[in-house]
């Protein structure tokens, strides 16, 4: 199967994910009477499967030609440029909401508290990490650093040893299921955080040894059986009078494996979904959503401090999103990481 040098259609799914992710983050505060909005969030996973799928993708050889400083600063970089100009707004944010909030917390301000939160330390953590929204940059990179590791152990010489790359990603994935289950909460296999990221990022790992070596009408029959599993379950959750979501039991784990992975397999071999995908509109919320993602908390922040939790606020804090994320994206974010490259010899 002849592969593009761009899959449009991932980008379109990435702009659904983070409309899908800030809905799902912010509906308890706006809609508090919409429970199944709060489902939305999971699509967090989403967005490891795709890095994880790009990542294969892009790295077709063996590292070991690669010194790990290219590697992981090209990717740091891109990731975490804008992160760190975000942090310096949040900072000012939580002062600014200090003085026109009465009843918040004193401790959002204190320099102590952001180090602590920064370090992850109040979340039982201690990858770094920025507020409970900001953990995917983390273990993103995180997930970085574990993918160079498994493809320089995967590898002989200079040729990726595809048994042994295999059978290391596949141990590791099922490590993190029994991690998120068991609910281990030890530093940097947090079951919540990392391993439900690191879970994700090596199922994209796989759907992309899958989607390399499979036909065309293998996907589509793969496709069409995840889909069909979905609605067969859908109904019988409706005619037992169930939770959907109850009755799968572990959502992260859930979405992880199957949800999210059928997903994208419609997107990549199922022509009509796979249209709806690579729509402009959907394109460019791809483009622009790792800094939707990023701005969307600091916005709330001044959202709720000068609109309260209000539809008002609602509809203003997604014209500020959309706003500050598509200049932050085509405008700051190309400059700084010029300026980054330049420094770093990339």
């Amino acid at each position: 199967m002849e592969k593009k040098a761009r899959l449009d259609e991932i980008d379109g799914l990435r702009g659904v994910a983070c409309v899908s992710i800030v809905f799902g983050f912010h509906s308890r505060a706006f809609f508090p009477n919409i429970v199944w909005m709060e489902y939305l969030a999971y699509f967090v996973e989403v967005f490891f499967i795709i890095s994880g799928f790009m990542m294969g993708y892009n790295y077709k050889c063996s590292v070991k030609k690669i010194s790990f400083k290219t590697y992981f600063s090209k990717r740091y970089i891109k990731l975490m440029s804008i992160y760190w100009i975000v942090f310096i707004v949040w900072v000012f944010i939580l002062i600014y909401n200090s003085i026109r909030l009465k009843n918040v917390d004193c401790s959002e301000v204190n320099l102590l508290y952001l180090l602590f939160d920064f370090f992850g330390c109040l979340s039982g953590w201690v990858f770094p990490s920025l507020g409970i929204n900001s953990w995917f940059f983390s273990v993103l990179n995180l997930c970085y650093i574990l993918y160079y590791i498994i493809l320089w152990f995967g590898s002989e010489s200079e040729i990726i040893n595809k048994q042994k790359y295999r059978m290391i990603v596949i141990g590791i994935l099922v490590l993190s299921i029994i991690g998120i289950v068991k609910a281990w909460n030890y530093p940097f296999l947090y079951a919540g955080i990392t391993l439900r990221g690191v879970g994700s990022f090596l199922t994209g790992s796989i759907l992309y040894e899958i989607y390399k070596t499979i036909s065309d009408r293998g996907g589509m029959f793969l496709a069409i059986i995840g889909d069909v599993i979905i609605v067969l379950t859908a109904c019988f959750c409706k005619i037992v009078n169930c939770d959907f979501v109850q009755f799968l039991g572990n959502i992260s784990v859930i979405m992880m494996i199957f949800i999210c992975p059928v997903l994208v397999c419609n997107i990549l071999w199922l022509n009509p979904v796979k249209k709806i995908f690579n729509n402009k509109i959907f394109r460019f919320f791809g483009s622009i959503s790792m800094n939707v993602y990023l701005w969307h908390t600091v916005v709330l922040r001044f959202v709720h401090a000068s609109y309260g939790f209000t539809i008002k606020g609602y509809i203003m804090m997604w014209i500020l999103c959309l706003t500050i994320g598509s200049l932050s994206h085509f405008f700051v974010e190309p400059r700084v990481n010029n300026v980054l490259f330049k420094l770093a010899k990339i």
